[in-house]
């Protein structure tokens, strides 16, 4: 769960929010706000009437775990036997042990919330799960650009740069030094130029 995400379950009293007493003053007007959205959406309603419906609006309890990542962004890979394929398949697999590293906590701060929340927006998968699902596609590396992994979350796609004839794969550490960059900040989408 991100700061955000803590300050509001901890200002957020789930029945007082899902309470018919619409002059009811919250200290925060964030949660105001929300109420008043819901309201207008009807979801106050269901509320009350559905108890249960209010656990979609907890936290969720669950770890994420590294089985998890791989199966929520799966790889589009290039036809079989092509050049392309063969570089996309070196660069996952060091892309995999890299998870196992960050699962392990052996890569610092970053942890695979991290990872997911960079592909997606999203620190954990959702109840209904995602409408999109999460990918990983392979961006050909070209000279004056560097390994640093970027995503467009409007389409839940990792998009991890892959080697060519002309650029070669960076040393391990190297690869795992830009993955560590890229996933503990939030700057997915943007293109990363090397000075």
């Amino acid at each position: 769960m991100d700061l955000c995400q803590h300050i509001l379950m901890k200002a957020l009293d789930l029945n007082r929010l899902f309470s018919n007493n619409s002059s009811e003053e919250f200290e925060s007007a964030c949660v105001h706000n929300l109420k008043k959205g819901l309201d207008c959406l009807g979801l106050i309603k269901v509320g009350c009437v559905l108890p249960m419906f209010r656990h979609l609006f907890r936290p969720s309890s669950c770890t994420l775990t590294i089985k998890a990542v791989i199966k929520l962004l799966q790889p589009t890979f290039s036809e079989e036997g092509s050049n392309s394929k063969r570089y996309e398949s070196a660069v996952y697999t060091l892309f995999l042990k890299y998870l196992r590293a960050v699962a392990s906590g052996r890569r610092g701060i970053v942890g695979l919330r991290d990872v997911l929340q960079f592909a997606t927006g999203a620190t954990e998968e959702p109840v209904l799960g995602f409408v999109l699902h999460p990918s990983i596609e392979f961006v050909e590396s070209t000279p004056g650009t560097s390994f640093i992994p970027t995503a467009s979350t409007c389409t839940n796609t990792l998009k991890i740069p892959r080697p060519s004839a002309e650029i070669p794969l960076p040393q391990e550490e190297d690869l795992f030094s830009y993955y560590d960059y890229a996933f503990s900040n939030a700057y997915f989408g943007l293109n990363f130029k090397l000075i």
